[in-house]
């Protein structure tokens, strides 16, 4: 059995018994509370609540007291947020065999950029392109809905409707059912996804709390009738 699908086991097995909110410790989420960032005024109404929801959870984080909610998020930037999400999940993940994509090695500048792409690498979440993980790169819309799909294991959640993206054909090949699971599962609710553009750092955060709270659920679900 490969790395990928003994990984893919242990997560829907932590998934069962873990209920994912409740991860964040108490003291954290309390201090989390308070934070309110210097451009918050900036901030598009409906990504403000799950802005500050991601960061309770401890997922994202501000720079200087600033959220820069209309920035493009970088790769580097989600790989940090999914390896947050993973550990919450799994305690302190073993990466002892995994194998460094080539840009981002031991030595890099930024030890939790590292951490964070053994971490990923090693549950199958961001496979990289020819060994490289580029993550000064902006993510697109369509490799968000790719990694978000396989960090969450989304794929396998029960539909709740029917994809509405109507520019789908405006997508890669390889991505279109990410993005259709993300519409299917209301994780999206927009009929154009524009799936060639890059995604802000408020989208990605609701995008990401809305994934969240998609296993939350599930989890409430199969844990309800004992």
């Amino acid at each position: 059995m490969g790395i990928y699908k003994s990984c893919k086991n242990i997560f829907i097995g932590a998934i069962a018994t873990t209920f994912i909110i409740t991860t964040v410790s108490p003291t954290f989420a309390a201090e989390n509370q308070n934070i309110k960032f210097n451009d918050e005024a900036h901030f598009d109404s409906s990504h403000k609540e799950n802005i500050y929801k991601a960061v309770e959870l401890g997922l994202v984080k501000g720079e200087n007291g600033n959220f820069h909610p209309v920035t493009p998020i970088s790769r580097g930037q989600v790989v940090k947020t999914l390896a947050r999400y993973l550990e919450n999940v799994h305690g302190k993940i073993d990466t002892s065999i995994v194998i460094p994509f080539e840009d981002v090695g031991a030595d890099s500048s930024d030890p939790e950029l590292y951490r964070a792409s053994l971490i990923v690498k090693k549950f199958g979440t961001f496979e990289g392109y020819n060994g490289k993980l580029l993550p000064k790169e902006n993510i697109t819309r369509q490799a968000m809905a790719k990694v978000l799909v396989k960090a969450f294991n989304l794929n396998e959640q029960e539909k709740v409707g029917e994809s509405r993206i109507t520019d789908l054909d405006l997508a890669q090949e390889w991505a279109r059912e990410y993005i259709q699971t993300l519409s299917e599962l209301d994780i999206t609710n927009v009929k154009d996804f524009r799936p060639l553009i890059n995604v802000s750092r408020e989208q990605y955060a609701s995008f990401l709390v809305r994934s969240v709270e998609m296993m939350n659920s599930t989890t409430e679900d199969s844990s309800g009738d004992q």
